[in-house]
């Protein structure tokens, strides 16, 4: 059995299982924050339906989208920035879903997004936000604080 497994296979599975365990001990270990849960639980999304679900159909159907690819009539510089876009595209459908799910992870839509809450925890400069955030609440940040 083991002599049909080269060695980018077991990497990664090797990497996956890293992937799990890890985040699956930041996961424990962050369980008791509402706010963390959360961002982990969109991570965990993430994962699922990125990693798991399109990396499963890339791989999988990945001579015919080369060969479909291919037919373009266009400079192939052209197609990979092109399909570069689709796939960023694609990201940020999947990760927007993630932030707006939030309320099924027990916060505010944006509340748990890991950037925002870095980028307007209490340590941010009033100064520099154009609008009051609708962000802030009145605990704590557990980000280290901005500049140390």
């Amino acid at each position: 059995m083991l002599r049909n497994w080269n060695g980018r296979r077991v990497f990664v599975i090797l990497l996956a299982l890293w992937l799990v365990i890890m985040t699956g001990a930041v996961t424990v270990f962050t369980w008791s924050h509402p706010r963390q849960r959360a961002v982990l639980g969109m991570g965990w999304g993430l994962i699922a339906l990125w990693i798991g679900l399109g990396g499963t159909l890339m791989h999988r159907f990945r001579e015919r989208i080369r060969t479909a690819v291919l037919r373009i009539p266009v400079d192939w510089r052209l197609r990979f920035i092109g399909f570069c876009t689709l796939l960023a595209l694609l990201e940020e459908v999947i990760t927007t879903t993630m932030t707006n799910l939030a309320p099924l992870f027990g916060v505010k839509t944006g509340e748990a997004s890991p950037w925002l809450c870095r980028f307007f925890s209490s340590r941010w400069p009033p100064s520099r936000c154009s609008q009051p955030c609708s962000i802030r609440t009145t605990q704590k940040s557990t980000f280290p604080p901005l500049g140390k």
